[in-house]
């Protein structure tokens, strides 16, 4: 056990004296939080959506209340009460639908399918409105995932420098060892294990980078996706509340 806690100890002082190591792991922290915030972003947008939504749900349950409470003739006071309730909930829940009751006319100024064309197409904007937003937000994770791509590749290549540099010397070391009588002691063994644990740390530092590389060519992808399927969701809502303002 103690063998293997100084193996380790050693490998991590070394890398804490590797710069590729030290850019690497730099790397791969800056995409790990890049991934977390996009993912905040997508969480962010359904439950934007699921609020949405429950807000229309609400908004048809009052519309369908008030129309029933609207058919009655000869309205108790109470039952005004609860039309101007209705009233003042539903233009709560859609600041845009400026429904009014007349309590001595006992009058609304909207009909019931007006009243619901208007929630529709109220709920359609307002989607419409999150999905530009979230249209914004999306072109800006993109900026960012593509200029910390183009700096992950860039240290990729410095590590496969590194890597095959490493190698040469290795090569070196090890036929420098074997020639000498390949002995398990002195200065040619000490450079071997060096030269060994320098092609070890090379390669993990490679691997950790064409890993980072690979997840931030996949999440400019995904992003590139997610980008067109809410243009096209934003327009399908946009239509949709044009559609229900023109019937």
């Amino acid at each position: 056990v103690g063998l293997v806690s100084w193996a380790q100890s050693a490998a991590e002082a070394r890398r804490k004296a590797d710069e590729n190591a030290v850019a690497t792991d730099e790397m791969a922290e800056k995409y790990k939080d890049l991934t977390e915030s996009v993912q905040q972003s997508k969480q962010a947008w359904d439950d934007r959506v699921q609020s949405t939504e429950a807000q229309v749900a609400s908004a048809d349950i009052l519309a369908k209340k008030l129309d029933e409470l609207s058919q009655k003739e000869n309205k108790t006071n109470s039952e005004k009460a609860q039309m101007k309730y209705y009233v003042e909930q539903l233009n709560e829940l859609i600041p845009d639908l400026n429904l009014k009751y007349d309590e001595e006319k006992d009058a609304l100024n909207k009909s019931s399918e007006a009243i619901r064309k208007n929630i529709e197409m109220q709920k359609q904007l307002a989607l419409a409105k999150a999905a530009q937003e979230r249209m914004t937000e999306i072109a800006k994770e993109m900026a960012d995932a593509e200029l910390e791509l183009a700096e992950a590749t860039d240290q990729h290549m410095k590590n496969q420098y590194a890597l095959n540099e490493a190698q040469k010397e290795f090569n070196k070391a090890q036929q420098e060892w074997i020639d000498g009588g390949s002995q398990m002691s002195g200065e040619l063994y000490q450079a071997y294990t060096k030269a060994a644990n320098a092609v070890a740390d090379a390669q993990i530092n490679m691997d950790k980078s064409r890993e980072t590389v690979i997840g931030y060519k996949d999440t400019v992808k995904e992003l590139n996706k997610e980008f067109d399927a809410m243009d096209e969701f934003a327009q399908k809502s946009v239509n949709a509340a044009e559609l229900e303002e023109q019937l």
